[in-house]
């Protein structure tokens, strides 16, 4: 093989080294972006959001002519929006400022045929301060199974859920705190929770009193853009704490 033959089949090989080491380094080399790794499948769970009074029925008066029925219509909007973005499934019992007065019982029923994984019900106020979150006043049946097994009582549906509605409301006060909203947990005869088979909370929003916001009331768009993220939050971390125990038991007789 001549001197120029014998040039050219050399390039041609280191040429064709080069292009091998390329297309490997393009298969294991660093260059190679990493494979999308399978995103983790969130549930889908069902959230009622009680809109506290309407239609003929305003609720407390909140001054300068603005009603409770009102301000948790819209808080109950916003909160419907920021729960749909994370991936909840919502039903509010009212749908409209103008829905004529929906009972107690009416309520309960909505969110148990829902088969919702838990509720709140909101409400406002201008006396006292801060927020304020309450669960049933019952008190909680053992979980066993003869318990099980017996009918519920309407007026007393909740006692199943009592220590359950008990974490969610401790989760939404971890997550009032942050936003500049301190909350107080307590528990209360508030219509409809006793008849709810679902983990269930009432929420009440007074003034702030805080340096920050003092005077601030739930009327406020701020006061219930801070209330919206701060429950957002906390159902997010709820979910994720209670994944294997979101579904509802049967409905109560």
């Amino acid at each position: 093989m001549n001197r120029r033959l014998q040039s050219a089949v050399c390039a041609f090989a280191g040429a064709a080294g080069l292009l091998v080491s390329m297309q490997l380094r393009g298969v294991h080399g660093q260059e190679q972006a990493p494979a999308a790794q399978p995103r983790t499948a969130v549930p889908r769970i069902i959230v009622v959001i009680d809109p506290g009074h309407g239609g003929t029925d305003p609720g407390a008066d909140l001054g300068n002519k603005i009603v409770e029925r009102d301000v948790t219509f819209s808080v109950a909007t916003k909160l419907r929006a920021a729960l749909s973005a994370e991936g909840f499934s919502t039903v509010l019992t009212r749908d409209s400022q103008a829905t004529d007065s929906v009972s107690a019982d009416q309520r309960a029923t909505i969110a148990n045929r829902s088969h919702a994984a838990a509720c709140v019900s909101l409400h406002a106020t201008r006396s006292g301060s801060s927020v304020h979150v309450y669960t049933s006043a019952l008190q909680p049946v053992s979980d066993t199974e003869e318990a099980a097994a017996l009918p519920m009582r309407w007026e007393m549906a909740q006692e199943r859920f009592v220590a359950r509605s008990a974490q969610l409301a401790a989760t939404l006060k971890s997550a009032f705190g942050p936003m500049g909203m301190p909350a107080v947990v307590s528990a209360a005869t508030v219509p409809p929770l006793d008849s709810m088979i679902c983990p269930a909370v009432a929420i009440e929003f007074a003034p702030l009193n805080t340096l920050e916001a003092s005077g601030k009331g739930a009327e406020d768009a701020h006061y219930q853009d801070w209330a919206v993220r701060a429950i957002t939050a906390a159902l997010v971390k709820w979910r994720a704490d209670n994944s294997s125990q979101t579904s509802p038991a049967k409905a109560a007789q």
